[in-house]
């Protein structure tokens, strides 16, 4: 089944933030990616971003990619990305229902997008699209929550999660093991951590995106209400720029043979 139907995610609000406030990981994750398979170039390869948000995933596929299209069941989000990145395709659509022939995709890339939709049936859909040597690249990376050798900013975001915490009654965990236990044949995968240098108004705008905010929002609190606390509280830790440590994982899994794991019976 589909955990999330976009809504969720939908939004100008979202797709602003999404747009212009989300770290930019997907660049150095999906370069070490490219390093573990081998690419040099974009190879004539067919590559479907699935739950492309506002297109920041899709935009690191690129370098990588002969056809390029992201989908997500979020309009905003699809919205904005077709106005900010023109050499790609994008369209609504969900991770279980692909817009495309059977065989027609050689790379799936999922960017944080498998914690909201059933991976068994994901599985069955990857199978379906994906060529015969085709894969998917899943990753994701944690909220950044600390910086190198200081407490502070970890006891501050401690905070903000204890008074807005992550929705997950729509959401799982997922990584290299939960893939295999999936199903999956997982091929190359790591963990490893990047660090980006954000300021504080930087660091506030990136967490006005996060499923906590959109969880406070839906139990009634005020979304300006929430910023100014965020400001409050994060200014002090980060009067100057800092260092922020974000975990991250990915995995190159192809989908499996189908019905081959009790998952799907």
């Amino acid at each position: 089944m589909d955990l999330f139907d976009g809504a969720l995610f939908d939004g100008e609000a979202m797709a602003d933030g999404y747009a212009a406030a989300r770290p930019p990981l997907h660049v150095p994750i999906m370069g070490r990616v490219a390093t573990a398979l081998g690419w040099s170039g974009p190879g004539g390869r067919t590559v479907v971003d699935v739950g492309c948000g506002a297109g920041a995933s899709t935009a690191a596929a690129r370098p990588w990619s002969g056809r390029l299209t992201g989908i997500d069941p979020a309009a905003a989000m699809v919205a904005r990305a077709a106005h900010r990145h023109r050499d790609a395709g994008f369209c609504v659509a969900s991770g279980l229902a692909l817009p495309f022939r059977p065989g027609a995709v050689d790379v799936l890339v999922a960017a944080g997008a498998l914690n909201f939709v059933d991976l068994a049936a994901f599985r069955a859909e990857a199978a379906r699209v994906l060529a015969p040597t085709g894969i998917v690249i899943a990753y994701d990376f944690a909220t950044g929550r600390r910086t190198p050798a200081d407490p502070a900013l970890a006891v501050a975001y401690a905070e903000f999660a204890a008074r807005w915490p992550r929705p997950v009654a729509n959401r799982h965990a997922v990584d290299p093991g939960v893939l295999a236990a999936a199903g999956f044949d997982v091929g190359p995968h790591d963990t490893f951590v990047v660090t980006l240098t954000m300021t504080a108004d930087e660091y506030v705008r990136y967490l006005m995106t996060e499923t906590n905010v959109i969880g406070g929002i839906a139990r009634g609190d005020d979304r300006d209400d929430i910023g100014r606390w965020c400001r409050d509280r994060f200014a002090p830790v980060l009067a100057a720029p800092r260092p922020i440590e974000f975990d991250c994982w990915f995995a190159v899994a192809g989908p499996g043979r189908s019905g081959d794991h009790a998952s799907e019976q």
